[in-house]
């Protein structure tokens, strides 16, 4: 609806695509390095991220807990 009242005007995708008129496809994508996985999980699952990197940090604390215990 916005788009209409902008004056754009719309094809329906079947259309498009039959036609050949969508240009070129994209190529594919580059998989993705283990920092930016992490980031997307930061954003897409929040609870899982979160979830941990608490245990990696009560691990570690309890690791330096250990060692300040000999």
């Amino acid at each position: 609806m916005t788009g209409k009242k902008l004056g754009l005007k719309f094809q329906k995708c079947s259309k498009v695509m039959a036609s050949g008129a969508g240009g070129s496809t994209d190529p594919e994508p580059e998989p993705l390095s283990t920092f930016d996985e992490i980031l997307l999980t930061r954003f897409t699952n929040p609870v899982a991220f979160y979830g941990g990197a608490t245990l990696l940090a009560g691990v570690i604390g309890f690791g330096v807990y250990k060692l300040v215990q000999r």
